[in-house]
C-alpha cells in the first residue's frame, strides 16, 4: 500500500508540475498522503515517504542509498524512484558503449544472464536482465534523446 501511495502521489505531482501547477501541490498533495514535496520552480520535483522517494526534473540526484557496487552510466540521470531495497534510474545522453560497459560489469561481477535482446529497427532498443544471489537488475538503452537507458536494481 505504501508503494502505491508514494507511486500515485509522485505520478500527480509530475503531472501537475508539467502543467504549470508547481505552487499548489504541496498544499494539494501533502494533506492527503505522506508525502512530502518539493519543486524547485523549474518543473523538477522531489517526493518523499516514510518508504522511498521520487525525483524527476533538470537536477535529479543519484539516491544517496543506491548501492554503491552497482555501475552508473555516464550521461543526465532524469528520474529516480527509490523504495525500500529497489531503485529506477532514468538517463538521457547514454552512449551504447555505456550501456556496454554496464553489461560487462554484471558478466564480470558472476550475475547469471537471464535475458538479453536487441532491435535494431525500432531506435535501436537493447536490453538486459541479470540475476545474483542478492540482486535482480534490468538495463535498457535505445537511441532516443542522446541515448535512453533505463535502469532498475532490486534486492531479492
Amino acid at each position: 500500500m505504501r508503494i502505491r501511495i508514494l507511486g500515485a502521489a509522485g505520478a500527480v505531482a509530475l503531472s501537475l508540475t508539467l502543467a504549470g501547477c508547481a505552487s499548489p501541490i504541496e498544499s494539494i498533495i501533502e494533506p492527503q498522503t505522506d508525502a512530502e514535496i518539493t519543486t524547485d520552480g523549474e518543473g523538477g520535483l522531489m517526493v518523499e515517504t516514510d518508504t522511498g522517494s521520487v525525483q524527476a526534473g533538470s537536477s535529479v540526484e543519484l539516491p544517496a542509498d543506491f548501492p554503491a557496487d552497482h555501475p552508473v552510466p555516464a550521461g543526465r540521470l532524469v528520474s529516480a524512484w527509490a523504495s525500500e531495497g529497489s531503485w529506477l534510474l532514468v538517463f538521457e545522453d547514454v552512449a551504447l558503449s555505456e550501456y556496454e560497459r554496464m553489461l560487462a560489469h554484471y558478466t564480470s561481477s558472476r550475475y547469471e544472464e537471464i535475458l538479453r535482446t536487441a532491435s535494431s529497427n525500432i531506435n535501436d532498443h537493447q536490453m538486459a536482465v541479470y540475476e545474483s544471489t542478492h540482486w535482480n537488475v534490468s538495463v535498457s538503452w535505445e537511441d532516443v534523446r542522446g541515448g535512453n537507458l533505463n535502469y532498475n536494481v532490486a534486492a531479492r
